[in-house]
């Protein structure tokens, strides 16, 4: 673990390890000492995104997979997983972990996950002081990205800086604070992958923008400003995104303006804002309220027993509700019911 002796830490997996998690969002310390959760910003974008693509790819995965592992199918296939009326929410808990587990395994076998593995083995390896074992299939990919910030000049000024942003309630660390001829000083992040979200990082470089330095021991912020830029102003125009992979580095500006980037972030922060409030949550004492109770289920089977047409329906009646809510009143309703209607 590094600590740079005042609790602030630029590596990211001390700032996990450190920092307090509730359902994977940090908990972030407030001015009166409490905690709140954060919404990790590499997440915000997510509120605008459409991710039926990754939904359809995920799907795509999990059928191929199953179909080639007939032991993960069998597994599965013994479940009991159901949203019906037989299963309890207990059961139907415990059911549905042991599918997640499956599906998980599937997507392991399916080897889902090793661009992105490797990907993390990259932004490893791009970071200052990380030197050492290098893959051999990751070489190429290193090797495009230092040759990339020495051909055009550009100064790493921090690595893996874990920031808060109070107004959107988001936290989360970024990979690089650099400058650069073009636009001074700047948030950089690396991205590995083919598939680039625009709107998912312009969001997100926005807010780590607009970010401060987080103490995770007594949750003082900082100013990245001074902290790391000798007080040169962080550019909050642009953003840039290296792109490694195949063994070449380029870079892509992102938008982050108030108008742009920033504006979408504020406007993500409403949606889940918006998505946390439980509209339905009072209810309306104004009106008397009715309960489950066995009155008022004795009341209904009997309700239904005065409306049945066919003396089947009685019997259907018996084996829908069972013993436990057949009552001597519902005995004497059918009684009547059938000698009413002359059946026999």
């Amino acid at each position: 673990m590094t600590d740079d002796g005042d609790g602030f830490f630029d590596d990211a997996d001390s700032i996990d390890n450190e920092v307090e998690r509730q359902n994977g969002e940090p908990l972030i310390i407030q001015e009166d000492g409490s905690r709140r959760a954060y919404t990790r910003a590499s997440s915000l974008g997510d509120f605008l995104v459409d991710n039926q693509f990754l939904q359809l790819w995920e799907k795509r995965y999990l059928a191929r997979q199953m179909g080639k592992n007939e032991d993960l199918a069998a597994l599965a296939a013994l479940e009991t997983y159901s949203t019906g009326f037989d299963e309890d929410s207990v059961t139907k808990s415990a059911s549905g972990k042991r599918l997640d587990s499956i599906i998980q395994r599937a997507f392991e076998r399916g080897r889902m996950h090793e661009r992105a593995d490797y990907g993390t083995v990259v932004h490893a390896l791009t970071e200052p002081g990380n030197e050492g074992y290098e893959p051999v299939r990751a070489a190429a990919d290193v090797q495009a990205f230092w040759e990339f910030i020495e051909l055009n000049n550009i100064k790493i000024l921090g690595t893996e800086i874990f920031v808060v942003n109070d107004e959107l309630r988001t936290a989360g660390t970024f990979d690089h604070l650099v400058w650069t001829e073009q636009y001074g000083v700047c948030i950089a992040d690396k991205k590995t992958g083919r598939n680039i979200n625009g709107l998912g990082f312009s969001v997100q470089f926005a807010t780590y923008s607009r970010a401060s330095g987080y103490n995770v021991k007594t949750g003082e912020r900082s100013s990245l400003q001074l902290t790391y830029a000798n007080d040169e102003p962080i550019n909050q125009e642009w953003a840039i995104l290296f792109e490694v992979h195949d063994g070449a580095c380029r870079a892509r500006r992102v938008p982050i303006s108030d108008e742009k980037g920033y504006k979408a972030a504020r406007l993500a922060a409403e949606v889940r804002d918006a998505r946390k409030w439980n509209a339905m949550a009072n209810i309306d004492k104004t009106f008397k309220q009715v309960k489950d109770t066995p009155e008022l289920r004795e009341r209904a089977i009997i309700r239904r027993v005065n409306e049945a047409r066919f003396p089947e329906e009685l019997l259907a009646l018996w084996y829908q509700w069972g013993k436990d809510s057949w009552s001597n009143a519902i005995t004497e309703a059918a009684k009547a019911k059938k000698e009413l209607e002359g059946w026999t």
